[in-house]
């Protein structure tokens, strides 16, 4: 709690960063259920969940919990409803695009094919990912700006994340043929 106190944007990424390592982890082992020789662990991969979410679900995300604390400050009428409309209306859409052209960024193939590649995930993957992560995100974002303090937001979002990112890397590491 101190070190969340003392160095905010550094804890937040730093949990930020295992959290999605854990998330990629159970979605390796997911994806490896009654799959025959599908039990190797790609730490590749994990590091590479764990760089993205350390990246962009740690620090600034807390930069900008507390950019919508300060522009829906307490006491605002119909704070909830501005708040949760803002942060889902803005941050699933760029999340998830994130994600994804980070994601094709990162496969082992080549570079000049990383348009088409982003392009058909996005149309593959996008919708229903925006969409469950509305259905996830609203109630848990919710209990976030209702109950939880602005400085235990982004853990709390934290430990949300092992559920999410557990989906959001199945979806992401998806193949197509």
């Amino acid at each position: 709690m101190r070190l969340l106190q003392s160095h905010p944007l550094r804890t937040n990424s730093a949990s930020a960063g295992c959290i999605g390592a854990i998330g990629d982890s159970i979605a390796q082992r997911i994806e490896a259920r009654g799959h025959e020789g599908a039990d190797k662990f790609d730490m590749v991969r994990t590091a590479q969940m764990f760089a993205f979410c350390f990246t962009w679900m740690g620090a600034p995300q807390s930069i900008w919990f507390g950019g919508l604390a300060r522009l829906f400050p307490e006491g605002t009428q119909y704070k909830l409803g501005k708040t949760l409309t803002v942060h889902l209306g803005l941050m699933a859409p760029t999340t998830n695009t994130l994600f994804f052209a980070y994601r094709e960024a990162m496969r082992d193939e080549p570079i000049n094919t990383w348009a088409s590649r982003f392009s058909l995930r996005m149309r593959r993957e996008f919708p229903t990912v925006t969409a469950r992560s509305l259905l996830f995100w609203t109630p848990a974002q919710t209990v976030n700006f209702m109950l939880v303090p602005l400085h235990l937001r982004p853990l709390y979002l934290n430990s949300m994340m092992v559920v999410w990112t557990t989906y959001l890397s199945i979806a992401g590491h998806r193949r197509y043929s």
